[in-house]
């Protein structure tokens, strides 16, 4: 009887729960709004070049290629056999699926997880390797951050937020180390656990293994394609600044972007939307952009490189529903 009720009282809880980060979304937009005309950040987009645009929803697209061929050789070597197809199509759908989850990012990584470590029956090895492969992944944004505020005209404006991002460099660094340090500890709760939880800490412990021994020509691979996709991002997100008419070197839209970024990573928000364009607005004002150009380049960048992208991924997972729909029918 208790269990029921306690089950029962924590329904509003959790119905609360999935509320606040869409609240947290529109309450950040809502705030930047009033001080940014709307009309203005409208007609900064209406006005934007269509050709630039479109280009950038190319280079969009190559991230998320990029991304499958970062994440591709981890797999394999726990024997997590992907087509590159196979794993595009995972990314995409995660993409499409974090557009409104709540900690989007984070429940993309879930759904990776669970498609990856159910269609080939290893848990362990999927939930290692993308950890991983996630903590790469923000290192090379933070390193193509750090090394781009050392080009910008005014590196000074932006002594805090550099902070910010080296720090976030070595936590990443250090998680990666502790990843896959042969620590005594994950043996030892093992033990301590017994029943259930043996064999599971068992095949984590074996997957973190496989992560330690991975040989250097992989590991180089992978950090080489990281630094290439995130390359790619600064290449998109130059395309956007010309395209509304932003007079900004690359260095600047380099480490704007890679400090915009790491902020929307935080599960505040939903997508990171007011994470994101608050901190452009903040970070491109000493260049002289106006509040209203840097809101439509923040929104336009993340249309072209994860909302298009998002919604092919929403047109696979309704074919896949589909199909599998269908197969059940007949």
């Amino acid at each position: 009887m208790s269990t029921s009720a306690d089950s029962g009282s924590d329904r509003p809880r959790r119905r609360l729960a999935r509320w606040i980060q869409p609240a947290v979304a529109v309450a950040l937009l809502a705030a930047l709004f009033t001080l940014i005309p709307p009309s203005e950040v409208l007609s900064a987009l209406t006005a934007a070049h269509p050709g630039l645009l479109a280009a950038a929803v190319v280079f969009g697209f190559a991230i998320q290629a990029g991304t499958t061929l970062r994440v591709r050789p981890l797999l394999f070597a726990q024997g997590l056999r992907f087509s590159t197809l196979e794993l595009l199509e995972i990314n995409l759908s995660a993409l499409f699926y974090g557009l409104f989850l709540p900690a989007g990012n984070f429940a993309g990584i879930a759904l990776r997880f669970y498609r990856m470590g159910s269609l080939q029956k290893n848990y362990s090895g999927a939930a290692v390797m993308l950890v991983f492969d996630r903590l790469i992944a923000t290192a090379s944004l933070c390193v193509v951050g750090v090394g781009a505020w050392a080009l910008v005209e005014r590196p000074g404006a932006s002594g805090p937020m550099l902070a910010v991002v080296a720090g976030a460099l070595g936590v990443t660094l250090g998680l990666q180390a502790a990843l896959v340090a042969d620590l005594p500890f994950p043996a030892r709760l093992g033990r301590i656990a017994g029943g259930r939880l043996a064999g599971p800490v068992e095949r984590l412990r074996r997957a973190q293994g496989v992560a330690r021994d991975l040989p250097g020509a992989v590991l180089l691979r992978v950090a080489a394609v990281a630094l290439l996709t995130q390359l790619l991002g600064v290449a998109a997100y130059t395309l956007i600044a010309a395209a509304v008419g932003l007079e900004l070197s690359l260095a600047t839209v380099a480490w704007a972007r890679s400090a915009a970024l790491l902020l929307a990573i935080l599960p505040v928000s939903v997508s990171g939307l007011g994470l994101r364009e608050g901190a452009l607005v903040a970070l491109l004002a000493p260049y002289g952009v106006a509040a209203a150009d840097a809101m439509a380049f923040s929104l336009a960048g993340f249309t072209a490189t994860t909302v298009v992208p998002a919604l092919l991924g929403g047109v696979l997972e309704i074919w896949r529903f589909c199909s599998r729909s269908a197969s059940r029918v007949w």
